[in-house]
C-alpha cells in the first residue's frame, strides 16, 4: 500500500513539474518572440558587423572578406524575401 502511495505522489509531483510552467501566462508587457525571418536577418547583420571588425583588425584577408560578405549578403537577401512573402501571405489571408 505504501508503495502505491509513493508512486501516486511521485506521479502528481512529476505532472505538476511539467504542467505548472506550461500553464503560466506571459506578462502583458512581455514582447512576443520574433519571427524566423527577422531573427535570421539580425544574425546576418551581426555577421556583417563581425566581418567588418575582423577585416579592420587584419584577421581576414580582403579576398576572403569579399567572398564572405557576398555570401552573407545573399543569405540576408533571401531572409528578407522570405519575410516579405510571409507578411504578404498573412495579409492575403485576412489575419
Amino acid at each position: 500500500m505504501l508503495f502505491w502511495l509513493l508512486i501516486a505522489a511521485f506521479t502528481v509531483a512529476a505532472m505538476l513539474a511539467v504542467l505548472l510552467p506550461l500553464s503560466s501566462r506571459r506578462n502583458a508587457g512581455e514582447a512576443l518572440p520574433k519571427t524566423g525571418a527577422t531573427t535570421d536577418m539580425d544574425v546576418y547583420r551581426s555577421q556583417l558587423d563581425e566581418l567588418a571588425d575582423d577585416e579592420a583588425q587584419a584577421r581576414i584577408g580582403p579576398v576572403e572578406a569579399k567572398a564572405a560578405r557576398a555570401e552573407i549578403a545573399r543569405r540576408l537577401f533571401a531572409a528578407e524575401q522570405s519575410g516579405k512573402g510571409a507578411h504578404a501571405a498573412h495579409a492575403a489571408a485576412g489575419n
